[in-house]
């Protein structure tokens, strides 16, 4: 009887007992560029953003949304990154954005960091 009542409280708890976490989870800092209003504007459009120096090129399909860009190398989240969006046609954009912390509740909390810009149809970037 007695194990019976120990085999059943491990039973529940593992079942129902608190949910472990693996410490705080904090990915890379990502900046999203939305650039649906420019390529709406500006039809077979090709952009090239570049945050801190990492670039990506996007074509008119890939900007119909927003993009995560890549990550620039860093150790410290909350350090601001500067936005360089360019195009063949001549369209040389930039601006600094301050990434915003990001925190999700629940048994498990989850923090990140996320910068949202949007180029606009006239060429302006802008916090999204």
């Amino acid at each position: 009887m007695r194990s019976a009542l120990l085999l059943l409280s491990l039973l529940f708890l593992v079942a129902c007992g608190p949910t472990i976490c693996n410490g705080p989870m904090i990915p890379t800092p990502a900046l999203w560029l939305d650039a649906s209003a420019w390529v709406a504007a500006h039809p077979g459009d090709r952009l090239t953003a570049c945050a801190d120096g990492a670039c990506q090129t996007l074509t008119e399909a890939d900007a119909r949304h927003p993009v995560q860009l890549p990550p620039p190398p860093r150790t410290d989240p909350a350090k601001t990154m500067t936005l360089l969006v360019t195009d063949a046609s001549g369209l040389r954009v930039q601006r600094d954005f301050a990434p915003v912390r990001q925190t999700i509740s629940g048994a498990c909390e989850v923090s990140y960091w996320k910068t949202p810009a949007d180029l606009t149809a006239d060429g302006r970037l802008q916090p999204g």
